[in-house]
């Protein structure tokens, strides 16, 4: 990526890169706060698919921590697009919801998602979730 003048932008901090998509201002802002401060995650946060989408492109999460009802994009759509992308291709995304049913969260593995939040949650479950998906240990 040096060789050919493509910016780093934290590839090579060793920290996970957590990326918070969420239309939800407060939950956001929550989850950045106190992951910022209880983790040693990079955090980055968005409220649309759309920014979510730049945000990626730049930033290269190691994990995405999505909303499945951010609105402006089907989450599913925005999950596939993550899965195509050769640059993306060991991102984790986890998905978030408070609407589902638990048939519907046990389903979503199938759909490509890493994992499941039901909200509310604990900060110690996002963890928790988080270091699965990156097969780290706490």
């Amino acid at each position: 990526m040096r060789a050919h003048g493509i910016p780093l932008e934290g590839q090579n901090s060793g920290r996970t890169r957590v990326l918070v998509v969420d239309k939800e201002r407060e939950v956001v802002d929550v989850l950045e706060k106190v992951l910022g401060e209880q983790t040693n995650y990079e955090v980055r946060t968005c409220t649309s698919s759309f920014q979510a989408g730049m945000e990626c492109e730049r930033f290269k999460p190691h994990v995405i921590l999505l909303d499945l009802h951010v609105g402006d994009v089907d989450a599913k759509v925005f999950t596939d697009q993550i899965r195509k992308n050769e640059n993306l291709q060991f991102t984790k995304v986890i998905a978030m919801s408070g609407k589902l049913t638990d048939g519907q969260a046990m389903g979503l593995r199938s759909q490509g998602y890493d994992n499941f939040l039901k909200k509310p949650f604990q900060v110690r479950q996002v963890v928790s979730s988080i270091e699965q998906a990156t097969n780290l240990v706490a």
